[in-house]
């Protein structure tokens, strides 16, 4: 993967320099701490070349050439624009430095010398952790879909996927080709998982998932030079993604416990077993938690009142929106938004709230819009089932409108009557973190022996799951461990207590992924899969909690030494030894999965036997199981190198005349047709053909529902492929 890492490295610098010139609009660089700058232009390059790509694939107009042109284009602008602002004013010269509000926590500045050597250091351990990703190219679940949609962007120009042959196919041919959706009230059926048919005469298919994520894999395919490079570059995003998030962790941990915890957040994440998993995984988890968190750091700057204000209002309102584009799920967050801009207008609207404000609300309203016209399938499905949810649970609805309303006329209330707030804010806080309290010893000692697995249906494998919500937070523990767990249960309930205007966003946001998806994952339990919904905002809410609850200790043992020498060193060995199990317990639990690549030269391998067909052939699998063979490696196959691939779902058209006479129509036309499966079918039709086997050979740690994976699987594919004899 060298082309592709360089690629990976080309874009880096092509997003920096973006960034760097849309922070001379602001200040003078000089007058910003090198770390923070460095970030910041990063994250600034990447939003604004990810939004413009975008909008480029809804258009139905993305490719690599047009991309770098946008590029240069963004370049130029902002060189003027720079050139200008350096002729025609002084706002670039220094800024005096401001002091922090009176309730920091820490002098976070003081964390800077140590992190500067230390990132350096961690990022050559980040290569090695994250940029060895699992080669999910494989069809049939999300990450494989992921790939093989961005790939589909990157050669066809966007999300409206038009499939000819499809539509010229006879009815009852196309019916046995596409799978039933009877639930989705859009999409009547799909030709592989994760692409919808929403237009069965006219071929149009319309893909799943929200937007952001797949746009940068067809970054990552636009700009390499091949199929295979691109399918690396994508590969290799996901650990970009993950290497930038957990550095916004670290610096956000810097700026809430100084060097201490940024120096064990750099150990945790590096030894945590979900973060580097997911870190090689190609899913939205990862681009997630960057967004997610360097919005979080960039918020508390600007409420830190970091200078200049504007610019982390600005990066904040661009990442927290942008995440709205990456996870439909992200919707729940909107009242903690709603909440904050009705809080920013309350205590009188600033200029810097407008840098957040226009951007993020602009972003939001992109997301919904995007979910209305080009995945509604997923969209009306998605939302449809929240809603049915609540309708199910009025309940909930009833008592959240209720508290919101209460909330708002209690501080309409009390402001009215010229009261302080502050009065009445240690009792709502004790009240939250009782409540807290509560929900982790229940779910932990209580919910798991008190509650029955059960059964559900599930349509997409024609299964019965099993539903283990109720073990939820003791399987999170499994990749934590149990310092793990009750350190960050004690490090959030000291981040409560501690709340702040700089910290209110992050402990609401985290609190509510916490409590909603320790409670209900709403997703199959399938073990290691099922973790990646903790990815986002739980794991680093219990990651930096105990990292700033540890470095609290630290920071009160070494105050403690001029006066109390004995306290103070015992409160730095107990920090000291609680640190270290903490450490080892997150290490324990990640033996084999830091290790492990799953798939492992998969790409190679199917490039390879991709070679041995002919250009552009039509590819029929024979294969009615729910989700096999043919979505498996007719998905890549398909949207990654180019062929058409199609999977008879329906044996009965095997019967009748209308399939010979489907193929003999498609080779009349010059297109080479490959059948995989059983030829008996092709001999009892007289269908000459010459077969060409070929073995992938491959290795993935093993699936579970009950325990732990630990196994690791040598996989065989035998593809019995026969490419047919041309018509006579």
């Amino acid at each position: 993967m060298l082309v592709s890492a360089l690629v990976v490295l080309l874009f880096i610098l092509a997003a920096a320099a973006v960034g760097l010139l849309v922070i001379a609009q602001f200040a003078s660089l000089r007058s910003l701490a090198i770390l923070d700058v460095a970030f910041a232009a990063l994250t600034i390059g990447v939003l604004l070349l990810g939004w413009l790509a975008l909008l480029l694939a809804e258009l139905n107009q993305f490719s690599g050439p047009r991309f770098l042109l946008l590029w240069l284009l963004l370049v130029s602008i902002l060189l003027i624009a720079s050139w200008q602002r350096s002729r025609l004013s002084n706002l670039t010269a220094p800024l005096p430095p401001t002091p922090a509000e009176s309730l920091s926590w820490t002098q976070s500045r003081a964390a800077r010398p140590f992190l500067i050597p230390l990132v350096l250091i961690w990022l050559v351990a980040a290569a090695w952790l994250f940029f060895r990703p699992h080669e999910y190219v494989l069809g049939g679940a999300d990450a494989g879909v992921y790939v093989s949609l961005g790939a589909e962007i990157a050669q066809n120009g966007g999300f409206r996927v038009s499939d000819p042959i499809l539509a010229a196919l006879d009815p009852a041919v196309r019916s046995a080709f596409l799978r039933p959706l009877p639930a989705n009230p859009v999409a009547p059926s799909y030709v592989f998982p994760g692409f919808y048919v929403t237009g069965e005469a006219e071929g149009r298919i319309t893909p799943q998932f929200y937007p952001l994520h797949p746009v940068w894999n067809a970054v990552g395919f636009g700009l390499s030079p091949s199929e295979v490079d691109g399918a690396g570059t994508a590969l290799l995003l996901t650990g970009l993604w993950i290497t930038l998030g957990s550095l916004a962790l670290v610096f956000l941990g810097s700026e809430l416990g100084g060097w201490f915890a940024a120096v064990l957040l750099l150990g945790g994440l590096a030894v945590t077993a979900l973060q580097v998993w997911f870190g090689r995984y190609p899913t939205t988890e990862a681009l997630t938690q960057y967004l997610l968190w360097a919005g979080l750091w960039s918020l508390y700057l600007w409420f830190d009142k970091r200078r200049p204000e504007a610019l982390w209002a600005f990066l904040a309102g661009m990442a927290l929106g942008s995440v709205f584009l990456v996870r439909i799920d992200i919707l729940v967050l909107a009242p903690v938004f709603a909440v904050f801009l009705f809080g920013l207008w309350y205590r009188g609207w600033r200029p810097a709230d407008t840098w957040f404000a226009i951007p993020f609300v602009l972003l939001v309203g992109h997301s919904v819009l995007h979910g209305f016209l080009l995945s509604a399938p997923y969209f009306y499905e998605t939302v449809g089932f929240g809603l049915s949810l609540l309708w199910k649970n009025a309940w909930i609805l009833i008592l959240a409108a209720s508290l919101g309303l209460g909330l708002f006329w209690a501080a309409w209330a009390i402001r009215k009557r010229g009261r302080d707030f502050s009065r009445y804010k240690r009792p709502f806080l004790v009240t939250v973190i009782a409540l807290f309290l509560l929900f982790a010893l229940y779910n932990w000692f209580i919910r798991p022996y008190a509650v029955s697995s059960t059964l559900r249906p599930d349509a997409y494998s024609e299964t019965l799951l099993l539903i283990t919500n109720h073990e939820n937070f003791l399987r999170l523990g499994w990749y934590l461990a149990l310092p793990g767990i009750w350190l960050g249960v004690a490090g959030i309930c000291w981040m409560i207590w501690r709340v702040d205007s700089k910290t209110a966003v992050l402990v609401s946001v985290g609190l509510l992924f916490t409590v909603i998806y320790l409670w209900d994952n709403r997703a199959n339990p399938h073990q290691v899969y099922v973790m990646r919904r903790y990815v986002p905002a739980v794991v680093p809410l219990f990651l930096l909690g105990a990292a700033v609850l540890l470095a609290q200790i630290e920071e009160k043992g070494r105050d403690l030494l001029g006066t109390q020498r004995r306290q103070g060193a015992a409160l730095l060995v107990t920090t000291l030894l609680l640190s270290i199990v903490w450490l080892v317990g997150l290490g324990w639990s990640a033996r084999g999965f830091i290790s492990q690549v799953d798939y492992g030269g998969l790409l190679d391998q199917l490039s390879a036997f991709e070679a041995q067909l002919p250009p552009e052939s039509i590819l029929l699998f024979d294969d009615q199981a729910p989700v096999g063979q043919g979505d498996f490696w007719g998905t890549p196959l398909t949207y990654i190198f180019g062929h058409q691939a199609y999977t008879i779902r329906d044996a009965a058209i095997l019967e009748g005349q209308e399939l010979p006479a489907t193929i003999a129509s498609w080779q009349e036309n010059g297109r080479s047709v490959v059948w995989f499966g059983d030829p008996a079918w092709l001999d009892a039709n007289g269908i000459g053909y010459q077969e060409k086997p070929f073995t992938i050979i491959s290795r993935r740690l093993e699936g579970s529902y009950e325990h732990k994976p630990t196994q690791i699987i040598d996989e065989t594919w035998a593809l019995e492929a026969a490419l047919l004899d041309p018509a006579r």
